[in-house]
């Protein structure tokens, strides 16, 4: 065999062994795709077992509860107010919470602290109706969370978690991130933030430690672009953000799961 044909035959052995090989490949992606998919439409069909209330049953005006009279003087009622509250995760015997009774006034700073797996946690899931008590009830300024809105929770209560969740995004953007755009570029009619913000953002970020004037040792700016994750920032940087997005809504209740674990003492 000349020696063209045989380097010419070894040439398309190996392009259609590459292509097989390719079709393999691209079927088992197909594959893990369907796999996929049926998960994600499963999830979109799954009725979530914490809902929003009907709309006619909403309570769209929040209002403080009626004072208590205590000793013959007015007694001013709790912003959050957890009575008898129990609660067990379907997949747990033991209840994560049992027979919690707090109330949390305005102006109080509370600690709860206990061993890993206590229920520290599971008290904020359930200030901020991420779970609905198994027995008990949690009210906010004298409403049972049941009768609420996940909006209307959001606009009085907020939360910095331990892991910060942060976008690909200006820091700008994340701290305000969930707040709608008021405002348009000029020049490209893209949606922005008005000019207002920029101070708002500036003073939450001062406030949780994070220096972004001009000349700041890090070099931010609120233009800096964090990155997937907040990648191009620290691990303490990253809960200073978060943090700043919840006092940037001046809420009601702050809620802090552990925020400051990446940070110096000071």
């Amino acid at each position: 065999l000349p020696a063209a044909k045989l380097t010419t035959f070894m040439f398309y052995t190996n392009f259609v062994l590459e292509s097989s090989n390719e079709v393999g490949d691209e079927w088992a992606k197909i594959q893990g795709a369907v796999g996929a998919s049926t998960s994600v439409f499963d999830l979109i069909r799954r009725i979530p077992q914490v809902r929003d209330p009907p709309i006619r049953d909403q309570q769209h005006i929040i209002l403080p509860a009626a004072a208590e009279t205590v000793n013959g003087g007015t007694a001013t009622p709790p912003i959050v107010h957890m009575s008898n509250v129990s609660l067990v995760y379907d997949n747990m015997a033991i209840p994560a919470l049992k027979n919690i009774n707090l109330n949390l006034y305005e102006g109080d700073r509370v600690a709860i602290v206990g061993r890993s797996g206590s229920g520290k946690s599971s008290m904020l899931r359930s200030m901020l109706r991420f779970y609905d008590p198994t027995e008990g009830e949690v009210c906010l300024n004298g409403q049972p969370m049941t009768t609420l809105s996940r909006r209307q929770i959001a606009q009085k209560i907020s939360v910095v978690a331990q892991e910060p969740a942060l976008f690909p995004l200006t820091l700008m953007e994340n701290v305000l991130y969930g707040i709608p755009k008021d405002d348009f570029d000029p020049d490209t009619g893209e949606p922005r933030y008005y000019k207002a913000y920029e101070l708002r953002v500036t003073n939450a970020l001062e406030e949780a430690g994070l220096a972004i004037h001009a000349g700041n040792d890090l070099n931010l700016d609120l233009h800096t672009r964090v990155g997937e994750g907040g990648r191009a920032l620290s691990g303490g940087q990253r809960q200073r953000v978060a943090i700043a997005r919840a006092l940037v809504r001046a809420p009601e209740v702050l809620l802090l799961d552990e925020p400051t674990a990446a940070l110096d003492s000071q």
